[in-house]
């Protein structure tokens, strides 16, 4: 299994790598040296990358990338500019660590290399997606933007995006397919070798309840529910953190993951101000971002990391950037969301929290004030139905059961596939 990027592009895949395992399967999780420690102290047997992507995350290419906003094709650009040099060492080491492996399961971020190295290997690859890219007519694809389209509209978007993304990443996966596997080149008209051919396995780790299966995809699209990662058994609050708990009503929970742009202390002034406003407390999750302002008022406790569904059930909202991750566990914890996206998916989830009555009307992270943040805040917190909704949905989120889905998905999918 190949999993890259943050730590909610790759925990999910952890999560269900920990199913196989526990069905019997064997697996190997090639990952970044980031994540090892955590994985094997979860019984992992783990394959390193030589990428960093928090390192990434701040070159100047990866500040472009954070940049990019709204815009696929800027996105597309940004991406392109980080894999350009990092692609093919990370291929050779893909390649030697699949070698002795019977299937291959790779995660978005690892489309540009999985289905290449399973050709060259003759092995089957199933690809695996926290967001929704199969082309359908029931709603857009994730990483085009758009609101309430016409179902020929958002099947549009999905040629869109797969045509678009192959014109922009095609030369660079020739390259690594003659100059590292020894492999001919792919023609313009052929978008990801045949990713959606008739047949062809494709899996998906986000909630039915949440984006029901659309009627136009085929049998073998499996939407298989969320792959949340074990609790952390020998985790403990700190005793700050359950004194600022006890110390007055429930806090927001306020954390934008990897999204540590050059914007970071702006973005955290405004946040600042915003609880000012409307007399919230909050847990500030640092992660890779960490704020440098030199002070912060007592109703706001700076936290480097605790475990989701530890501390979000103990909160009145969360606001985030909306990645596949975060938001998962903002929807089993049963709150309410404020979504400030900053690229990719994050405005697809945020447009679709709003609709489904649990998260409050999204705010491009290039657009955050005061403001609109204190009324978003505001929105959610104030109207007890979205707190209502959030919990009916998290209870039906809690009980689906996605890594047992998820494992049955792969076992019927290399049936088909053998």
């Amino acid at each position: 299994m190949l999993a890259f990027g943050s730590v909610g592009d790759v925990l999910p895949y952890a999560a269900l790598a920990t199913g196989l395992a526990s069905r019997g399967y064997r697996v190997r999780f090639v990952t970044h040296a980031r994540f090892a420690g955590q994985l094997q102290a979860q019984g992992l047997d783990v394959g390193i990358v030589d990428t960093d992507p928090q390192n990434t995350l701040t070159t100047p290419s990866g500040r472009k990338l954070l940049e990019s906003g709204a815009s696929p094709l800027a996105f597309g650009i940004g991406l392109v500019r980080i894999l350009k040099p990092i692609l093919e060492q990370i291929t050779l080491n893909v390649q030697e660590e699949c070698r002795n492996t019977d299937a291959i399961i790779c995660s978005g971020l690892a489309l540009f290399i999985a289905p290449h190295v399973a050709e060259k290997l003759k092995r089957p690859c199933i690809p695996a997606f926290l967001q929704p890219v199969t082309p359908t007519s029931a709603f857009p694809n994730a990483f085009v933007s758009g609101g309430r389209w016409s179902g020929t509209e958002n099947r549009i978007s999905h040629f869109v995006y797969w045509r678009g993304s192959w014109a922009l990443f095609r030369p660079l996966v020739n390259r690594i397919r003659k100059r590292i596997l020894g492999l001919p080149g792919l023609s313009l008209l052929e978008p990801y070798s045949g990713l959606h051919r008739q047949g062809a396995p494709i899996l998906y780790g986000y909630s039915p309840h949440v984006l029901p299966k659309p009627s136009d995809w085929r049998d073998w699209t499996h939407v298989a529910g969320y792959w949340f990662t074990p609790s952390l058994s020998n985790w403990h609050p700190p005793k700050a953190l359950v004194e600022f708990l006890m110390a007055g009503p429930a806090p927001l929970c306020v954390g934008f993951g990897s999204m540590s742009s050059h914007e970071t202390d702006r973005t955290y002034s405004c946040l600042l101000s915003a609880l000012k406003r409307t007399g919230h407390r909050a847990i500030f999750l640092t992660g890779w971002g960490k704020p440098r302002l030199a002070e912060l008022p007592d109703h706001v406790l700076p936290l480097e990391f605790a475990p989701h569904e530890w501390l979000l059930p103990k909160t009145a909202a969360v606001i985030h950037h909306g990645g596949a991750g975060t938001t998962a566990a903002a929807l089993r914890a049963g709150i309410p969301s404020v979504i400030v996206p900053f690229l990719g998916d994050q405005f697809f989830w945020g447009r679709l929290l709003q609709r489904l009555g649990v998260g409050g009307t999204p705010i491009p992270h290039l657009n955050l004030d005061d403001d609109n943040l204190s009324a978003a805040i505001a929105q959610v917190t104030a109207d007890e139905s979205f707190r209502t909704r959030a919990n009916s949905l998290g209870a039906r989120i809690s009980g689906e059961g996605g890594i047992e889905q998820g494992v049955e998905a792969v076992r019927t999918s290399l049936e088909r596939m053998a």
